[in-house]
This record gives C-alpha cells, sequence and structure tokens, in this order.
C-alpha cells in the first residue's frame, strides 16, 4: 500500500481535531480547508433537504439565527434522540458520524487505520457508542484511546520528559479527567485515571452567563432578551471566558427592548469567584490522587481550558507546584491518537521508519471502571432478598487482564437458574441504583441442588477495553460466555442514510 493514511481524532465537546502520522512516524495535524487546526463540534441540518454544515459554517449559521447542534458528545451512548428528520433519527451517534465523515473525508477518503480518543470516564457504553460513530463515518477503526492517555503517548514520545511520575491535567471544552503516568523513555504506563464527565469550558461558559444576567437584572429590573442583540449567546460567553483569562476586566454591551444598550463590567475576579463550585470538584479528585502519587514530577496541561488562570490556580494550590504546558494543549490528544493509531496498525502497512520508531513502545492502560455483578443475599431480620453491588475487576486493574474468578452461591434448594447482571461503575457503590447494568440473562441450573450451590464468575478485561465474562457450574458443565460489548448495529442501510446528509 502506497502512504497509507494513519490518523487520530480527537472527537472533543467543542472542538475535533485530526493528526495523522507522517512518513518518518512524526504525528502531524491536519489543518481544515479554512487553514485551521481544528473543526468546531457543530452541525446544522436542514429540516427540508436534509443537507448538513459542519464546523465553522455551522457556527456561521447559528450567528444567522439557525438552531445547530453541539455538545451532544456528553449524551453519546444514552437513548437520546434530538428529533426526527425526514424519518432520520438525529442522535450523538448520528451528529458525531457527521463530523468524523466531515474531517476525514476533507484530509482523504482512504484511511488505512483510524483510533478516536474518549474521556478516561467513559463507560464501556459510551465507548462502544464513539467507536460506532467511527465505523459509520466508514473509518477503520477497532479501537479507542482515553484522552490523557492518548497525551500522555506523546509527550513521552515527542517531549523528553524525565523519567518518573506525572499528573496529565485534562480540562477540555465538555468533560474533565486526569491520569497518574509513569514514564521511562518510551515506556509508558497509566497507572490511575479519573474524571468528571461534565465538567468543562462549557459549564464555565454557564456560569458566566448566568453572571452577566444577573448583573442585567439588577442593573435594569428586567431579563435579557437574546432575539435582539447582535451576538450568539454561546459565542458571546465563550468569547469573555477567553478575555478574562488574559485581562483583569471586559465590558459587555447588551441591548435592551426600550431604551440604550447597557453596559456592563464583568472581572476575572468575579468570573473565578463564579466557578470555584466547579474547581472545588476537581480539586477533591486531585487531592485524594495525591495522598497516592506524591512523587509526580510534574503536572502537563491538556486541553484549551487549562489557559484560564483559575484552572492554573487551583492546580498549584492541590500539588503545590506550577503545572508546565508542552506544546499546543489543543493538539496534544490529537498527536497522541495518532501515534496510538500507528501503534495499533497492521505492520505490514508500516514504512522502516515508522516501525523502527513504534516498535520501540511499550505502552500499558488501566480499567477506567469497577466490572462485576449484581449479588443476592437473604436478609434474615427482614425476610427479604436483598441486591448489592459486586466488584470482580476493580478500577486501575492493568489492560489486558489475567482471568479473574470469584464464586457465587445459590440462594435456596432447588434453584433452577440465576438471573446474572453485570454492571459497570466508576466508584465502588454500594447502592445498586448508582450503577449500571450492561447484560442481563438467565443462568439455567440443574434440578435438585442444595443451597449455596458454587458458580465460577470469571471476569477478563480485553485489550480493546472490553469484558469476557465467563459462568460456569462445574458438576453440571452448564456454562455460559459472553464479551460485553453494547451492540451499535453498523450497517449498510446506516452508512447510506449517513452520505444521504452529504449529497448536494
Amino acid at each position: 500500500m502506497q502512504n497509507p493514511k494513519i490518523i487520530g481524532v480527537d472527537l472533543g465537546t467543542t472542538n475535533t481535531v485530526l493528526a495523522y502520522l507522517d512518513e518518518v512516524g512524526d504525528p502531524q495535524i491536519v489543518r481544515t480547508p479554512e487553514g485551521d487546526n481544528l473543526t468546531p463540534s457543530a452541525v446544522y441540518i436542514d429540516p427540508e433537504t436534509d443537507q448538513t454544515s459542519i464546523g465553522k459554517e455551522a457556527l456561521r449559521l447559528s450567528d444567522q439565527g439557525f438552531s445547530i447542534f453541539r455538545d451532544y458528545k456528553r449524551d453519546i451512548g444514552s437513548d437520546t434522540v434530538y428529533l426526527e428528520i425526514n424519518s432520520k433519527k438525529i442522535t450523538p451517534e448520528t451528529l458525531s458520524t457527521l463530523v468524523l465523515k466531515k474531517i476525514s473525508t476533507d484530509f482523504d477518503p482512504n484511511i488505512s487505520q483510524a483510533v478516536i480518543t474518549v474521556p478516561a470516564n467513559f463507560g464501556v457504553d459510551r465507548r462502544e457508542a464513539t467507536l460506532a460513530s467511527g465505523k459509520l463515518a466508514d473509518l477503520p477503526v477497532s479501537q479507542v484511546i482515553n484522552e490523557p492517555s492518548a497525551a500522555a503517548f506523546y509527550f513521552a514520545m515527542k517531549s523528553n520528559l524525565k523519567p518518573g511520575k506525572y499528573a496529565v491535567y485534562d480540562f477540555g471544552g465538555g468533560t474533565w479527567d486526569i491520569s497518574i503516568v509513569s514514564v521511562s523513555g518510551t515506556e509508558v504506563e497509566i497507572l490511575e485515571s479519573e474524571g468528571i464527565s461534565k465538567l468543562g469550558g462549557k459549564d464555565f461558559d454557564e456560569k458566566l452567563q448566568d453572571l452577566v444576567e444577573k448583573k442585567f437584572q439588577s442593573e435594569t429590573d428586567s431579563e435579557i432578551n437574546y432575539s435582539i442583540q447582535n451576538f450568539r449567546a454561546s459565542s458571546l460567553f465563550e468569547e469573555l471566558k477567553k478575555s478574562l483569562s488574559i485581562n483583569e476586566e471586559r465590558k459587555v454591551i447588551i441591548r435592551r427592548e426600550e431604551g440604550p444598550p447597557v453596559t456592563l463590567t464583568v472581572t476575572r475576579s468575579e468570573f473565578e469567584s463564579s466557578v470555584s463550585g466547579l474547581l472545588a470538584q476537581s480539586e477533591m479528585i486531585c487531592s485524594t490522587l495525591l495522598k497516592k502519587h506524591d512523587d509526580l514530577l510534574d503536572i502537563l496541561l491538556v486541553g484549551g481550558s487549562t489557559r484560564i488562570p483559575a484552572v492554573k490556580e487551583s492546580i498549584l494550590k492541590v500539588f503545590g507546584k506550577h503545572p508546565i504546558t508542552v506544546d499546543n494543549p489543543d493538539e496534544v490528544v490529537a498527536l497522541g491518537a495518532a501515534l496510538y493509531s500507528g501503534l495499533k496498525s497492521d505492520k505490514t502497512i508500516l514504512n522502516s521508519a515508522q516501525s523502527e520508531l513504534l516498535e520501540r513502545v511499550n505502552f500499558k492502560e488501566v480499567s477506567n471502571m469497577y466490572f462485576g455483578v449484581i449479588a443476592v443475599s437473604f436478609n434474615e431480620t427482614t425476610n427479604q432478598l436483598d441486591l448489592m453491588p459486586t466488584y470482580i475487576i476493580d478500577k486501575g486493574t492493568p489492560i489486558p487482564s489475567e482471568p479473574i474468578t470469584e464464586q457465587y452461591t445459590t440462594i435456596y434448594e432447588n434453584q433452577t437458574n440465576s438471573k446474572i447482571q453485570v454492571i459497570q461503575s466508576s466508584m465502588p457503590e454500594k447502592d445498586v441504583k448508582w450503577v449500571d447494568i450492561l447484560w442481563e440473562d438467565d443462568f439455567p441450573l440443574p434440578p435438585g441442588l442444595p443451597q449455596g450451590e458454587p458458580i465460577d464468575f470469571t471476569f477478563q478485561m480485553l485489550e480493546d477495553g472490553t469484558v469476557d465474562c465467563h459462568f460456569l457450574h462445574k458438576p453440571s458443565s452448564s456454562e455460559q460466555s459472553v464479551n460485553i460489548t453494547p451492540q451499535y448495529e453498523v450497517t449498510k442501510e446506516k452508512k447510506l442514510e449517513i452520505e444521504e446528509f452529504f449529497v448536494e
């Protein structure tokens, strides 16, 4: 194959960035047709013709009053349907697919290998939904990688980090993640990852909007009428946030229905006060990690929101040292994903320079979730059955893992089946209402078994991040196996439906 196209995609809440592996194995950012290093993750779909506008063009249409889709990444993997257009359901996966299709086709229609990044706190369901979006976009993608892990991979390969332990602090438009990583040359080991799925620059924008609206209310005793303004609300508060990251104050002019416009002054101090509660959430997690990893050499910044002074001050407060920026924080995730894509490529498509670079790499990831089952026990006090989450694979387990077996038992005599519910959780929750059920089925058992008859439950984390489960009753040889992979159908019909959005 001539010049195989090996790419990595940072599919972000606010912006999407594409990188490729060049002929000598270096990752390079792909510029958009407009010459930018990123594409806004914004989509407009014409309700009559199905035609799409993606990226900057969608934002321009929003400025003109058209309704567009943004921030849908936060809903990926859910049952969300935003609306139906000509019998087509518009879901988070649909919108992600359209962006992936646009940026990859603009670069090269013939991609050889692709990897897409996801937040470290995404569970199996959200990872598989992202993977399905890539496949619907006709990308040869078989794996995702955590965003901070991709950045850590890039730092280790291209930034000559001293051997030791680092925190990769990733604060993007929609999510916040942190990973503790051990680096020694081209050996990269992710030790631990944590995150908050709905904490990002978007949430800061909303705090600014609330701040401005309260100021306007106090000044005029009325609410802002956004329909008469000469700006798009989301654009104003995003730009205000960026301005206050370099200026101590900023004036905002708001039109009102009667009377002259109102000029409001917003200070950086007011902004920082408004987001302090959001930053406190991340600080609690960072403090917990620091107790376990007090030998960090540096905190490496990733994501556009790390440019905000309050974020850097928050890091300094918790870790006691100033964070450092290596290269462009908007780009390092995509660059790392391109390197990881090369690492996962069929070695026959790599040239000698690419192979020589990547064959020295040793990259180790860990599970970002707890995986287990819901156990049932008889409560003699209440005379009822109690349900309780139990965990077989712990968060932080190296991937791929060895098979891990736990024994569970029947709860009454002559039990002929056992209801099995496989769960995931970001925390070791003790209440079933706080865990996600990934799969459930009845496991058949032979008649005549006593109470307390053991059944082996064996879980194994695979390299692609999915979980193999095997259930075995040894005396009867009754067994069942399942790979916990949410099924998102990627059919020819669905691919053709995506193509229709691009037909002129």
